[in-house]
């Protein structure tokens, strides 16, 4: 599965707006990353910390319904806000009438209150992604998921070989940002079966 990585970005459609979302859409995307944002009790989509622009909320942003798989990466959820930010995005996707197997949820927050409340409010089958960045937090990484049994981990890709493979063999691994179908090809035959790219598209898998 390719994710556009927050809509298909171009010059009349900048990152995690309605206009990249539907340009994914027209380029033959049915899978689309985005970032989300609690933020004083509403749920907006940005990639940075949003200052005060109008911006899409969640609610704008699940318009296309179930033609659309749904990985959200929600950048400010941590133990502190899980239950009220969850509660939130549970309310607008059972509003939208999306099905929940049409959705991935993402923190970089490495807090096991988090995936609890998720559980909690999602069922015990959430489609739940912990996310990391950084070389020195995959120690961590490592840890939360042998603690709370994760079934999907993200991670950029570059720090994917078979090393990591073999160290998560118990998760699905989620690789980001694949802009290279060479990369892309490496990375499948590694057994990587998620992927989030700026520009390739879905039929880039069967090349």
């Amino acid at each position: 599965m390719i994710f556009a990585h927050r809509g298909l970005v171009t010059k009349n459609s900048p990152e995690n707006s309605i206009a990249s979302l539907e340009a994914a859409y027209r380029a033959g995307f049915r899978n689309i990353e985005f970032d989300l944002w609690f933020l004083n009790g509403v749920i907006l989509v940005k990639h940075n910390k949003p200052e005060g622009e109008d911006l899409p909320t969640l609610c704008d942003y699940l318009r296309l319904g179930n033609e659309m798989t749904y990985w959200l990466d929600c950048k400010n959820l941590d133990g502190s806000n899980a239950k009220e930010a969850l509660e939130m995005i549970f309310y607008e996707i059972k509003k939208a009438k999306i099905n929940l197997e049409q959705i991935f949820l993402a923190t970089f927050a490495l807090d096991d209150e988090v995936l609890t409340q998720a559980r909690r409010i999602f069922g015990n089958d959430v489609k739940f992604i912990f996310a990391c960045g950084e070389s020195d937090k995959i120690a961590e990484l490592e840890k939360i998921c042998a603690q709370s049994e994760v079934k999907f981990i993200s991670i950029f890709h570059e720090f994917i070989d078979a090393d990591f493979v073999k160290k998560f063999s118990r998760q699905e691994i989620f690789a980001w940002t694949v802009n290279d179908v060479e990369r892309l090809k490496e990375l499948e035959a590694l057994g990587i079966k998620y992927f989030a790219s700026d520009h390739l598209p879905p039929s880039s898998l069967n090349i």
